[in-house]
């Protein structure tokens, strides 16, 4: 009996605890039940919610599509344009020096060619170029140059009255055509902050829907083709065109990501939306004009370029060594210097006599050459700080400077003129590289000139008047000076001492 009963309060137990299992199931059921019946309103509205929103997407999509290949075709007529202009001012430039240098080589191997049997097309060209160089002269004495301004360094990009109303009137065309491929498109598919605030508003309905559907991502290849629309006239290359902080995307688009706070989650996709829109769009846009609209040689290109660079490179995380985009902006950069130093530089050699008679323009040819590579010298070293070092020394000092202008100046006998290519081209160089207790690596044969340029000014003036050696002691202070800059130390000691001037070092 004692076991029976054993049994059966064993069998009791078990089932009080099911029943007291059920009862908890059925209460959270009751609850649940009770939790949908009060949200259903919101499960309903939710739904309508997200089917409108899926309708509109399909609708965004749809219509982008088919405005997409019409804005590529205007973005490629505008492209098109530029890198037209911009190689045909290469090519007159190329052209330019090409029928210089053979005039002087013929002059210089005794030919004499009557204008009678000149090329016509040469002829033409000689006398637009003079027409250009007389008008920048005229400018220059309304407006005067800078001191260190020099013939050669001027950027020969005037254009003629025919190209540029062809150019404006084409241009201004795919201008007006961009202004309506969004005519037939109500606002609520053709303007950013409209769409903003769509998406938006799913964040703020259902965030956790709106994130696992990392929308925040999908944002600026959504934006992306009115952004397009609204660089097409841009062109960073030129003084006034506009910042992108100014233009109405960005405008539309700032704050996105912040809370009614104004608190900043790193974590929140949308914050990175202008950054993304940065990298996919402004970027690519940026490396085009580069590739094929940069002229090197005009300083205020480049120092715009390397203004926007800088800008970019401070402002967006995006823009970074280790991203694909920005990878192919520095390479596209650096090929066209490349291609620069390649093709736009010539420094003609000719014997003292030729460069002596006035009547030849042989000298001026040869200084205007000199200040030219000068300029394209000092407008690769305007990089430094972005593009790397050593693609900068392959550049600037190994590809100019050794190359062309210590060339130059090796074969030049008019020694102060010298003296100040030197101090210009001293001045160039970036400071950091000079912050070093040794002359930097390249610059050891323009070191060794300097030293060959103390020496021939002192040589020069022996047994002259007591104002031409002042001269020349003078010029010699300054080259050690310069020795001194680039960290020669001991070549400027040496020719201190050799000339009585060891006080300098």
């Amino acid at each position: 009996m004692s076991k029976r009963l054993e049994s059966l309060q064993e069998v009791y137990r078990v089932h009080k605890l099911e029943r007291d299992k059920t009862v908890t199931h059925l209460e959270t059921a009751q609850e649940s039940i009770d939790n949908m019946e009060g949200r259903g309103g919101d499960i309903e509205r939710n739904f309508a919610f997200f089917q409108e929103m899926r309708g509109y997407v399909r609708d965004l999509i749809e219509c982008l599509n088919e405005k997409v290949p019409v804005i590529d075709a205007l973005e490629k007529s505008i492209h098109g344009l530029l890198r037209q202009r911009a190689e045909r001012f290469v090519q007159r430039r190329q052209d330019d020096v090409k029928d210089q240098a053979t005039e002087y080589l013929e002059a210089q191997m005794g030919k004499k060619i009557s204008t009678g049997v000149v090329e016509p097309s040469k002829q033409r060209r000689a006398a637009e170029r003079e027409g250009r160089r007389t008008r920048r002269r005229r400018q220059r004495e309304i407006n005067p140059a800078p001191s260190s301004y020099h013939e050669g360094m001027s950027t020969d990009d005037e254009e003629t009255e025919t190209d540029s109303l062809i150019f404006r009137k084409e241009a201004e065309k795919v201008i007006s055509d961009s202004r309506t491929i969004f005519e037939d498109v109500v606002d609520e598919f053709s303007c950013v902050s409209a769409i903003r605030a769509r998406f938006e508003e799913w964040k703020q309905l259902c965030g956790d829907s709106y994130r696992n559907a990392y929308i925040g991502l999908c944002l600026p290849k959504l934006f992306k083709p009115f952004v397009r629309l609204e660089l097409l006239p841009w062109n960073p290359l030129e003084t006034r065109a506009k910042d992108l902080e100014s233009m109405q995307w960005y405008t539309d688009l700032l704050g996105l990501g912040l809370t009614s706070q104004m608190d900043l989650d790193p974590s929140d996709d949308d914050v990175k939306v202008i950054p993304g829109i940065v990298d996919k769009t402004v970027i690519p846009k940026v490396t085009g004009l580069m590739e094929h609209v940069w002229d090197p040689l005009s300083t205020t290109q480049t120092a715009c370029a390397v203004k926007l660079v800088e800008k970019l490179a401070v402002e967006y995380p995006t823009v970074q060594s280790k991203n694909k985009s920005t990878q192919k902006l520095f390479h596209a950069i650096i090929m066209r210097m490349r291609k620069s130093v390649s093709d736009d530089v010539y420094v003609p050699l000719y014997p003292k006599p030729l460069l002596e008679n006035k009547t030849s323009g042989a000298l001026a040819f040869f200084q205007r050459q000199f200040w030219s590579c000068f300029k394209l010298f000092s407008n690769i070293l305007l990089w430094h700080g972005l593009v790397a070092p050593a693609r900068l020394h392959e550049l600037a000092i190994d590809g100019l400077l050794n190359r062309y202008l210590l060339m130059g100046l090796q074969h030049s006998f008019l020694y102060y003129d010298s003296l100040d290519k030197c101090k210009s081209i001293v001045s160039a160089v970036p400071k950091a590289w000079l912050d070093k207790e040794t002359t930097p690596a390249g610059l050891e044969a323009f070191a060794r000139f300097l030293v060959v340029l103390g020496t021939s000014m002192q040589r020069s003036s022996a047994g002259a008047s007591e104002g031409e050696r002042k001269k020349a002691r003078s010029g010699t202070k300054k080259v050690i000076q310069l020795l001194l800059q680039i960290k020669a130390s001991e070549k400027a000691q040496l020719l201190a001492e050799e000339y009585g001037m060891s006080d300098l070092v």
